[in-house]
């Protein structure tokens, strides 16, 4: 059965923590999107707390160093990816919209070569930074404020009645 579009505590526990079998068997309908399962051919977001211990994270939603490295940078890639990161808050800019200079870089180096892997207590995807209990909805969608958001899981707020507590 599908997600709806704002997910439950349970679904975002589960939410694209399995491969897409349609896409692995040549085509999702459903499109990378709208559906609930990763299209990612990297890494597929984990649960973010223990299933044996339900309290406790298993990572937070801050970007692994090694999820971002790229093996060819230079070093001024480096002096930029740290000058990006150094300006990142809480992956939000000072007016509290979301920081999508952060993302596209994120998007753009993702290589995902962590020694301690599905261990690491950081996260190695987009996903794993924006479906994490700690930021989904916590930020207002900018895109909604202008009439314009067409993510079918958006992450962020459309209105006061999706602000997690």
């Amino acid at each position: 059965m599908a997600c709806t579009p704002l997910l439950s505590e349970e679904d975002l526990y589960r939410f694209r923590t399995k491969q897409c079998l349609r896409l692995a068997k040549g085509l999702c309908e459903f499109g990378l999107d709208r559906c609930q399962y990763s299209h990612s051919a990297e890494w597929i977001r984990r649960c973010p707390y223990y299933i044996s211990l339900p309290s406790y994270l298993r990572y937070i939603p801050v970007a692994c160093p090694y999820f971002i490295k790229n093996k060819n940078e230079t070093e001024e890639d480096i002096e930029k990816r740290n000058m990006i990161l150094k300006n990142c808050v809480h992956l939000t800019n000072k007016d509290g919209s979301v920081n999508n200079k952060f993302y596209k870089y994120i998007e753009e180096t993702n290589i995902n070569k962590c020694p301690l892997g599905v261990e690491c207590p950081l996260a190695h995807s987009i996903d794993e930074i924006d479906y994490h209990p700690l930021v989904y909805k916590t930020k207002r969608c900018e895109n909604y404020m202008h009439a314009n958001c067409n993510k079918y899981y958006c992450n962020n707020l459309h209105g006061l009645a999706e602000q997690r507590k």
